[in-house]
């Protein structure tokens, strides 16, 4: 049975001669493989939108272990994000975490928003690389039920005053408590830990929408970074050319 299936498109792997197998991030499947026929022929109608970044509604017919391609209506090739070799590497590294991430049969609706909102991002060009990816690390940690507890002290609830993050647990506690606790504590601004928390609990939408002075900015990075590689254990393979671009 055929539907319709809204999705943009993760990677492309030829097969065979003409054929490619797309792995799709969707709303309605989460992530899907799904073979297009021909697509590799100058003359299909699928060769523009079998690309990576290619974002709009497919339609697919279910097989018994992958699905078959039978219509596209692209709204969004992103295009723009190929004149920028840092965008280029930084909207594939954001693919490679929703591949990560992704798995079929559950709703990918926030995991695709957030995919989208992100290109946007990038191409309007108004905040820095280096944080459009820290937002996209953590708010991935959110969105898969993974994020760090920075709402309140993790011994007494408090939610105003000065903090310090014990990495290792991800939680953070207030000044009163942390000194009760044995392992090293790193130090948050109120600066920091605001757009942690913005990042955290915002919606989607709202995400690309601050920014950080220098000094802040390095502080909220280093973070960012040290709580997603202490999540997620992978080696992605465009993140060693981006790090050398950022």
């Amino acid at each position: 049975m055929k539907e319709t299936v809204t999705g943009m498109v993760l990677s492309a792997m030829p097969v065979g001669e003409y054929d490619l197998r797309l792995l799709l991030l969707t709303k309605e499947r989460g992530k899907i493989t799904a073979f297009a026929s021909g697509a590799k022929r100058t003359n299909s109608p699928y060769r523009a939108g079998s690309r990576p970044f290619s974002f709009g509604s497919f339609e697919v017919l279910a097989g018994r272990n992958a699905y078959k391609l039978v219509g596209m209506n692209i709204s969004n090739y992103f295009e723009g994000l190929l004149k920028e070799i840092e965008d280029t590497y930084l909207a594939f590294y954001c693919l490679e975490i929703a591949d990560y991430y992704g798995r079929e049969g559950i709703d990918g609706s926030e995991s695709l928003n957030l995919l989208y909102a992100t290109f946007r991002a990038l191409e309007r060009n108004q905040i820095s690389k280096k944080l459009i990816k820290s937002i996209y690390e953590l708010k991935s940690l959110a969105i898969n039920g993974e994020q760090a507890a920075v709402g309140s002290c993790y011994s007494c609830g408090e939610e105003e005053g000065t903090f310090a993050m014990d990495l290792p647990a991800r939680v953070i506690y207030c000044s009163h408590c942390a000194p009760r606790v044995s392992r090293p504590m790193i130090p948050l601004s109120k600066t920091v830990l605001y757009a942690l928390r913005y990042v955290t609990y915002m919606p989607i939408g709202k995400l690309y929408h601050f920014q950080l002075k220098e000094e802040e900015e390095k502080n909220f990075n280093d973070l960012a970074n040290r709580l997603f590689t202490g999540v997620v254990h992978k080696d992605f393979k465009s993140l060693g050319m981006l790090e050398s671009l950022l």
